[in-house]
């Protein structure tokens, strides 16, 4: 119900919601109203807590450090949410979230989310999700997902989830999946897919799936509760696959055209399948973990090594030939590897043949050419000149009728020559030759026993003679014993270590000696002697004596003669 008034400026009907209990008007200066009329309300600092909160500007901030920019159309909530250079038409609630230079278009809701660089169109949404350059038009959810170099319209979802280097459209989804340095254009699904350096384009489904390699345009699906690695690229790896030995009803097709897995029964792949399939792919390699299996034959080149047992024809040792195409063996043809022994029945055929061929018999004597070594027996030798016979057995006899020339001539018998013989030296029994030449003879005559005279003067190789009338010898005799039952002169000394005779020692010069013995001393002019004690108490300096010494005794000269001291007396 509305009733008339006039206050102030406003006259006609007032609104029931703008009077008081009391059916008055709310003058403007009052301090408590049940609803303020008044759109605009600068006076108002501060309110209580607010049930609800409409707002009719085009931009929002709440927060310290926040700006309200009525043009941009923006929204940040938080302490430093979207403080500097905030794009147009963005949101950012959280404490630093969209903090500096958020693209238009952008949402960055979490702590740090979309921090520094957020590109356009991008969305992180978690604490330090998207943090630090976030390019066009990329997707972060969950913590640190995206965190570092998210680059464009890639996308990650899950904790840590393409957290460092995620490239161009990569899509990372689960805890760490695809968390460092994600390839371009390359899947992650589940924790810890693609971990780490993902290939570009590659897939990997699966926790572990790609782990630790997952190489590019490689596909991963692993269903294990471990690791599964992709090393090689433009690769397929699933696991795990259960065997089924009884489901052997239809197999799978590979269309390298389409790429298409198809499946069809297994009689369906006949052998011009096999046929089209090698023509086709002739330098792949067929692998297997089976037997393969054929009534016929196996064509074309084997690349490897066969192990197991490989099925022949023949029996053990026998040799395997090309027999028209096909394995053959023979009972004529066998090996041994226990002897290394070859056996073959019949001709071998070669055009040379190497080794010991001592165990060869029969050889034709007209097929054999060049040197025969160790050829010990001829019957008859057809060549005239044999130069390389050296030696030869007991000839009955021998008739040359030219010159025989030869190192050494040897025999038991005579030889006879109408002629002379010459060689370099006879050797032999030379008793019954006569009238030799003394001219000719040279060298030591062993067996000499006579000379009439000797020529040479020096005559070193002399060391005995017999008796000799006399000795004349005008230069030194040196020897080591000098016997005579004669006289013995010299006009020179005469040296010895010692001198015996039996006779007397007769001496123009002087005799010297460390001894001299005799029995009788005459003629002596002076004698120097060895004189030990020389007037001092004998005895004392003398306890030992021995035979020979001598003791100058109160001037007077006493020798030991073995058992007593005497006195020497002039006479």
């Amino acid at each position: 119900m509305t009733v008339p008034y006039t206050f102030a400026n406003q006259i006609g009907p007032i609104p029931l919601l703008e009077l008081d209990q009391n059916f008055a008007a709310v003058s403007l200066n009052v301090d408590t109203a049940v609803t303020v009329t008044g759109n605009a309300q600068p006076n108002i600092t501060s309110v209580g807590i607010l049930n609800s909160l409409s707002l009719n500007a085009t931009s929002i901030a709440l927060g310290a450090n926040t700006v309200a920019n009525a043009v941009l159309n923006t929204v940040s909530i938080g302490a430093n949410a979207g403080a500097n250079t905030q794009g147009s038409h963005t949101i950012a609630i959280g404490f630093f979230a969209g903090n500096n230079s958020q693209g238009s278009n952008s949402i960055a809701i979490g702590r740090a989310a979309g921090f520094d660089s957020q590109g356009d169109d991008c969305v992180a949404i978690g604490v330090a999700a998207g943090r630090t350059t976030q390019y066009f038009g990329a997707v972060a959810v969950g913590r640190l997902a995206g965190n570092t170099s998210q680059f464009s319209n890639a996308v990650a979802v899950g904790r840590s989830a393409g957290s460092l280097n995620q490239s161009t459209q990569a899509v990372a989804v689960g805890q760490l999946a695809g968390n460092t340095n994600q390839g371009s254009q390359a899947v992650a699904i589940g924790a810890l897919a693609g971990l780490n350096t993902q290939g570009s384009n590659s897939v990997a489904i699966g926790s572990y799936a790609g782990n630790p390699f997952m190489a590019q345009n490689s596909i991963c699906i692993n269903g294990l509760p471990g690791n599964l690695s992709a090393p090689t690229a433009n690769a397929l790896y699933i696991a795990p696959i259960r065997n089924d030995n009884a489901n052997v009803a239809n197999v799978l097709y590979y269309n390298t055209s389409t790429a298409e897995v198809t499946y069809a029964p297994s009689s369906a792949y006949s052998n011009s399948n096999v046929s089209t399939f090698l023509a086709d792919f002739g330098s792949n390699t067929i692998s297997t973990s089976g037997n393969i299996t054929t009534a016929g034959f196996f064509v074309g080149t084997f690349v490897g090594n066969i192990a197991g047992n490989l099925v022949v024809p023949g029996s053990n040792t026998q040799v395997l030939y090309n027999n028209d195409g096909n394995a053959g063996a023979s009972t004529a043809l066998t090996f041994d590897s226990a002897s290394n022994v070859l056996v073959l029945t019949g001709n071998i055929t070669a055009s040379q043949f190497t080794g010991n061929g001592s165990g060869l018999s029969a050889i034709t004597g007209a097929n054999v050419t060049g040197v025969v070594a160790n050829a010990t027996t001829a019957a008859t030798i057809t060549t005239a000149a044999q130069p390389n016979i050296t030696s030869v057995g007991t000839l009955t006899s021998l008739t040359v009728s030219g010159n025989a020339t030869a190192s050494n001539l040897v025999s038991t018998g005579q030889v006879v020559a109408l002629g002379n013989v010459s060689a370099s030296g006879f050797i032999g029994n030379g008793s019954t030759l006569s009238d030799i030449t003394g001219a000719n003879v040279t060298g030591v005559v062993a067996t000499a026993t006579t000379a009439a005279t000797i020529t040479t003067n020096a005559q070193p190789n002399i060391t005995s003679v017999g008796t000799l009338t006399s000795l004349t010898v005008t230069g030194n005799t040196t020897s080591g014993n000098l016997l005579t039952v004669g006289q013995v002169s010299a006009t020179s000394n005469i040296t010895g270590a010692n001198i015996f005779t039996a006779g007397l020692i007769s001496a123009t010069g002087n005799v010297t000696g460390s001894n001299i013995t005799g029995n009788n001393i005459t003629g002596l002019t002076s004698i120097t002697l060895p004189v030990y004690a020389a007037n001092v108490d004998r005895d004392t300096a003398i306890p030992t004596p021995t035979a020979g010494i001598m003791a100058l005794v109160a001037n007077a000269f006493q020798g030991y003669n073995g058992s007593n001291w005497v006195t020497f007396t002039a006479s």
